[in-house]
């Protein structure tokens, strides 16, 4: 298993190993990320990279400075350097920020960074979140479905709530300027619920349906190749 950064704005990470998190930084723009993992020696060793800050619209990540679609011509030299921490073949960068994958904002935000860190799968959600209140390992994403989401929800209430992870159902990934894979609520918008991988198993004849998806839960691999 590759080393996994989580890499905080906001919020609170304590680095436990019982975590399952390699290294926790804090930090308050790429540069300063990007000096840490120098730091720490981690060139081609990070499989997983989860960058937590506030997103409050689709395609916003906010960093020290807003990246957006339209802002990311003015990242190219941050994220060409990040491309040199993540393992030969690529890995995975999540942006675990509130609602940045939303939309075609959010599919321009990640295919845009996508192709400046090429084979790496670069993953954002369509959900708000909540970070764990204190009494609770702030787990990687410690999440609320929107429709339920209360700021200031008490530890106990907090304890179980689903995790956000890469494997979400309403996550997005993009790999190479291409989005592969789409949240289940904007699958089933579609004709025939399909993904965006057009080779997805559940797609083999025309008729079929994409099974998996249809249970909540995705296709049974979460990308191509």
């Amino acid at each position: 298993m590759g080393t996994n950064v989580w890499a905080y704005r906001v919020g609170n990470f304590p680095s436990d190993a019982k975590t399952g998190w390699s290294y926790s930084i804090h930090f308050h723009g790429l540069d300063e990320l990007i000096a840490s993992l120098k730091a720490k020696r981690l060139e081609r060793k990070v499989d997983t990279l989860a960058i937590v800050a506030h997103g409050d619209a689709g395609g916003l990540v906010q960093l020290d400075r807003d990246l957006t679609p339209l802002s990311i011509g003015s990242f190219i030299s941050a994220f060409t350097d990040l491309n040199a921490y993540f393992e030969e073949g690529g890995g995975k960068l999540i942006f675990i920020s509130c609602i940045a994958a939303i939309g075609a904002d959010g599919d321009a935000l990640l295919t845009g960074v996508s192709k400046l860190v090429p084979n790496t799968h670069v993953v954002g959600f369509t959900i708000n979140g909540a970070m764990a209140q204190e009494g609770l390992p702030t787990a990687p994403g410690q999440v609320l479905d929107g429709d339920n989401f209360m700021r200031g929800m008490s530890a106990k209430l907090m304890k179980g709530r689903p995790v956000l992870t890469e494997y979400s159902v309403f996550s997005k990934w993009a790999r190479n300027g291409y989005i592969t894979k789409i949240p289940y609520q904007e699958q089933v918008k579609r004709l025939g619920f399909r993904c965006a991988w057009s080779t997805c198993p559940g797609h083999a004849k025309p008729t079929d349906r994409c099974v998996p998806a249809l249970k909540g839960v995705g296709h049974a691999r979460p990308w191509p190749g």
